[in-house]
């Protein structure tokens, strides 16, 4: 037989299983705060809500649109310096701003006064449509029912005259941006438009220094179309309020007057026939039907205004 290993061997030495026991450290102490108040918890209703108005304004304020009218805003006060030094007691060089100042309280007090008598001014009598001689400036009137005598009326005027400024930069860098641009090439846009030479020598032409509300119409309008230059049109990037938006503000820029009206209406038609041929040419695209029926409804209204503007200016044609 071959020899096997004898079973029978030495236990192998095994360490020892009684051991002191390794020293563990203390258990953290207790927070003090927990027992003043516990971290499971769930906060009251107040602080709740304290907590999401914080969360919405801190989300306003770093937003880019409230960053660039803040912007916008600070470099009109800074451009048309010193109007807000005095801007109760002087108005801008131009003589013609006085008529606009005027114009503005006449629309606020016929509102209030007698609606039916606004084409009548209190000008030139005994002629008739007097205040269809020039841009009625219709879009101000709500503010001209605010505060009575020249002070409020040279107030009004060189608040207008600064946001004028103000809205045409903003706009404008809504509109590039809209269209596909980046920052720097926005603000380039924005400042070029706001204050190009053209713009400058009208100082004393509301109606024309408002016209910086197109850009801002424009915009809004393409973004409730969910249209770019760059992606084209993106039907899940429609929104129905951009649209009204759109539309409300376009009509209030036809209601300034229609030295601007009507180059808008010409620039308006333009972009829808534009915008039919491209829905053409691109197989007929799916368009939301909420967003045709606000189209048809801004169109309508737009063209409202501009009929409603168009008859006492040709009466006061007819009459001289």
């Amino acid at each position: 037989d071959v020899a096997k290993p004898d079973a029978a061997k030495p236990d192998v030495a095994k360490p020892d299983a009684a051991k002191p026991d390794v020293a563990k450290p203390d258990a953290a102490a207790p927070d003090p705060w927990e027992s003043f108040t516990p971290v499971d918890s769930r906060p009251g209703w107040a602080t709740r809500l304290v907590d999401h108005l914080l969360d919405a304004v801190d989300r306003v304020v770093h937003s880019e649109p409230v960053r660039a009218t803040a912007g916008a805003l600070l470099l009109a006060a800074a451009m048309t310096w010193p109007t807000l030094r005095n801007p109760t007691r002087a108005l801008p060089d131009d003589p013609a701003a006085a008529g606009d100042a005027w114009r503005i309280a006449w629309a606020g007090h016929a509102l209030v006064t007698n609606p039916t008598e606004l084409w009548r001014g209190n000008t030139l009598q005994p002629e008739l449509h007097t205040f269809a001689l020039t841009d009625a400036l219709l879009g101000y009137a709500p503010l001209g029912a605010i505060g009575t005598g020249p002070a409020a009326a040279i107030l009004r005027y060189n608040l207008l005259f600064v946001l004028a400024f103000a809205v045409a930069v903003a706009g404008g860098y809504a509109l590039v941006r809209q269209l596909g641009a980046g920052r720097l090439a926005a603000v380039v846009a924005a400042v070029g438009l706001g204050y190009a030479p053209v713009r400058l020598g009208q100082s004393g032409h509301l109606a024309v220094l408002s016209a910086g509300a197109i850009a801002l119409a424009l915009a809004m309008l393409a973004r409730g179309h969910g249209w770019s230059l760059r992606p084209g049109y993106r039907p899940e990037r429609t929104r129905i309020g951009w649209a009204v938006a759109g539309w409300l503000l376009v009509a209030w820029q036809l209601s300034l007057g229609l030295t601007v009206g009507v180059p808008f209406g010409y620039v308006l038609l333009l972009i829808v026939v534009g915008s039919l041929l491209g829905w053409l040419l691109h197989r007929r695209p799916r368009l939301p039907l909420r967003l045709l029926i606000v189209d048809a409804l801004g169109a309508v209204a737009a063209a409202a205004v501009l009929v409603g503007l168009y008859l006492p200016y040709r009466q006061a044609v007819r009459a001289d």
